[in-house]
């Protein structure tokens, strides 16, 4: 609505709703009660709505820096309170935005003072734009960033892998492709450790390639040919339903 309302920490918490402003003004507020060392960060997100030709240079995200122990960490509590839906928020916590690794999340955002990025050297404008924007799905199930910069570098395209995200929390991506593209007729290497599903399998063309089950471990070899295929799994709450963890092009 273009409206963002009163996003001082009293404003947020008599209001109960706040832009990333908010979510950021508050948590300083509650870590300084504490004697917590806190501020805020400004700069640039690749959020809701987000293509390669908008200006980085203009601020439109705030989210969070806290010292702990004598090391500065990242926080972006808007963005672990859940995500936007078209016009619908919808609440869902991700603790990977609290204590996020910085080269994690230099994917996503860009401070308007360099020293933010917590890195050593800081990401230019034009790198950070070169890099893909990655879903906290990615993060969610485990990924690292230097899992994410090795296959950038062997797809010249820079797509990656589609990542759904699904209900449960107790899944991690061991190895698999994390390239959107893959080759037909290709041997690809699949890995997961998983609570939440019953079973893990390829999907394509209505046929069901399951990965081999060991515990919480599935792994396998699946061959796919050229069309859409996924990774996809069931969870002993829902056996019936296919929940998708992975969707690949393959040519």
């Amino acid at each position: 609505s273009k409206t963002p309302g009163d996003n001082s920490p009293e404003g947020v918490l008599r209001e109960r709703k706040a832009v990333c402003a908010g979510y950021a003004n508050l948590l300083a507020a509650l870590g300084k009660r504490l004697g917590l060392e806190i501020v805020t960060i400004d700069g640039f997100a690749k959020g809701v709505g987000y293509d390669e030709t908008t200006n980085v240079a203009a601020s439109n995200h705030a989210w969070s820096a806290v010292r702990l122990a004598g090391t500065w960490h990242l926080i972006d509590a808007t963005w672990g309170a859940g995500y936007v839906n078209g016009r619908t928020f919808v609440k869902r916590f991700a603790d990977c935005y609290f204590l996020i690794p910085p080269e994690k999340l230099a994917f996503s955002h860009l401070p308007t003072s360099d020293k933010w990025q917590l890195l050593n050297p800081p990401l230019s404008a034009e790198q950070f734009l070169a890099q893909p924007k990655v879903e906290r799905a990615m993060w969610e199930l485990g990924v690292s960033a230097d899992m994410i910069r090795k296959a950038l570098a062997s797809n010249p395209d820079g797509s990656l892998v589609k990542v759904y995200s699904f209900p449960g929390d107790s899944t991690t991506l061991v190895q698999a492709p994390l390239v959107r593209t893959l080759k037909a007729g290709t041997k690809y290497a699949f890995e997961f450790k998983s609570d939440d599903f019953v079973d893990i399998a390829g999907f394509q063309n209505k046929r069901s390639m399951p990965l081999a089950k060991k515990g919480n471990v599935f792994r396998g070899v699946l061959v796919p040919q050229a069309g859409d295929f996924k990774i996809v799994g069931r969870t002993m709450a829902d056996p019936k339903r296919l929940a998708g963890i992975l969707e690949y092009l393959v040519e």
